[in-house]
């Protein structure tokens, strides 16, 4: 897979995930062929989002109206550049410097060949698939983030569709951690791993993480996506690292 094709795959990722979350009426979702917006309605927590840049086709003149339309709307949205894979639309949007919006951001795509031999899950770990709605709620509780909260509550539909996968974890009868990973017809995206504070730097993240990478192999993944936010280079973001991602690109 080329860089251009691993890049498209991320892109593709990242707006399967928000349509994905949107679900079920709590986003309006509006696509007027340029670009696709998402704004949260009722209860729903989050932001307005714009997305799924489609500049690369447009003749120079279009383009930069696109391009002017999309940053007039900076104030009202987050503005999400996923569908800029060229120089030409890069350079047109972002300018000389290049100075990207969420230039702490990197991204990884890893192939079933690209798995490192993980290790077997510690023996004082059960890492237990969510199957059930007790279960899903037990998941959802977990979390102590409201943005969260609100979103596993109103998605166990994934869980029966089979778009999400979710784990939960016990260190000797105590829920200790969760886990999750989208899937979208064998595009896979490890999104989320929680610890509780007084569990971490006990090797738990990782093990479960790794357990999280197996799965979705085992179940059919052709590859799996996933994000970091490190501080500085992707180095110091060390879990990304220990798992193993081949680094794609920073900033998509």
């Amino acid at each position: 897979m080329t860089f251009k094709e691993k890049s498209f795959v991320i892109d593709n990722w990242l707006n399967f995930m928000r349509r994905t979350y949107a679900g079920k009426g709590h986003y309006q979702i509006e696509d007027n062929g340029i670009y696709e917006s998402m704004v949260p309605i009722g209860d729903a927590k989050g932001v307005p989002e714009l997305y799924n840049l489609r500049l690369e086709d447009m003749s120079d003149d279009d383009l930069h109206s696109a391009i002017q339309e999309i940053k007039s709307k900076s104030s009202e949205y987050h503005i999400c550049p996923t569908g800029m894979l060229s120089a030409r639309v890069e350079m047109a949007y972002y300018g000389r410097n290049l100075v990207h919006p969420n230039e702490d951001e990197i991204y990884g795509i890893m192939m079933p060949e690209d798995m490192p031999q993980y290790l077997e899950t510690p023996k004082n770990l059960t890492i237990k698939e969510v199957n059930t709605d007790d279960d899903f709620t037990l998941w959802c509780e977990l979390e102590p983030d409201a943005f969260w909260k609100f979103t596993c509550q109103h998605h166990y539909h994934l869980i029966k569709e089979e778009k999400m996968v979710c784990f939960l974890v016990y260190m000797n009868d105590q829920l200790v951690a969760s886990s999750e990973f989208l899937n979208d017809n064998g595009a896979a995206a490890m999104q989320y791993c929680y610890v509780l504070p007084d569990y971490r730097r006990k090797g738990i993240a990782t093990a479960l993480c790794q357990h999280t990478m197996k799965h979705a192999f085992h179940i059919g993944a052709k590859f799996v996506v996933s994000f970091s936010f490190p501080a500085g280079a992707p180095g110091h973001h060390p879990l990304f690292m220990k798992l193993g991602f081949p680094i794609v690109a920073g900033s998509l």
